[in-house]
């Protein structure tokens, strides 16, 4: 009997012993999200002015692509967002948000996709 009690303490403390220790560190030599630079793309003034005063439902047509305003809401960084989707060759998704200072831009893909980028001119490309 004093061979099992003997032998049990031991396991125990092998047990406990093992999930006591700290993990060893592991560094990583590659990170895993890489910064990415964009600009925003900035819709035109005269573009923009179809944005303002949309509700959930409505629908508009920009540069021969219409859309439909599926969501509204305030992103983050408290500024007025707005999920559309366009109706060009198969149905895609953009977000839009109306920044304080810069007015509503275009919202950069975390996934990417295909999308027609001609919905809104930006301002770069209303300029040329």
């Amino acid at each position: 009997m004093s061979k099992i009690k003997f032998l049990s303490t031991i396991c125990t403390a092998i047990l406990i012993s093992a999930c006591s220790s700290k993990p060893p560190v592991v560094y990583s030599s590659q990170p895993l999200v890489s910064e990415i630079k964009t600009e925003p793309n900035v819709i035109s003034k005269q573009q923009a002015s179809v944005l303002d005063g949309l509700n959930i439902g409505d629908s508009r047509t920009v540069n021969n692509y219409s859309f439909v305003v599926e969501a509204k809401y305030l992103s983050a960084l408290g500024e007025e967002c707005m999920r559309l989707s366009i109706n060009h060759s198969n149905v895609n998704k953009r977000i839009v948000c109306k920044a304080p200072l810069d007015g509503w831009k275009l919202v950069p893909h975390i996934v990417v996709e295909q999308s027609p980028s001609v919905l809104f001119e930006t301002e770069a490309q209303y300029a040329q």
